[in-house]
């Protein structure tokens, strides 16, 4: 997106990316809930929406300071990028808990 295409590129690849954001706490919330033990669940989930409203915080001041700052816009696509990847990276390697037979 940071690379100026057509406007109606730039719409399809902002409603694609907008697309993929919507619900993605109530997927870590999931996440939690399928992967840590029974008794680590709780505060699992009260870190993931911690961490989430963290950031739900921190993004949009860190987005305006960019472009306080004078920077270019794309600064912003970056800024929101790369935490991101590392988001999905840390999320896939949590194992998988396998359930106990009762």
């Amino acid at each position: 997106m940071s690379g100026k295409p057509p406007l109606v590129l730039l719409l399809v690849l902002m409603f694609s990316s907008g697309f993929g954001f919507i619900g993605s706490q109530t997927l870590a919330n999931a996440l939690v809930v399928t992967r840590y033990p029974d008794e680590l669940r709780g505060p699992g989930i009260g870190w993931a929406l911690s961490i989430g409203r963290l950031g739900a915080i921190l993004g949009p001041s860190l987005g305006g300071w960019i472009l306080s700052c004078g920077l270019d816009a794309r600064w912003n696509f970056y800024l929101f990028a790369v935490p991101g990847v590392i988001g999905a990276v840390l999320a896939a390697c949590v194992p998988a808990v396998r359930s106990r037979s009762l």
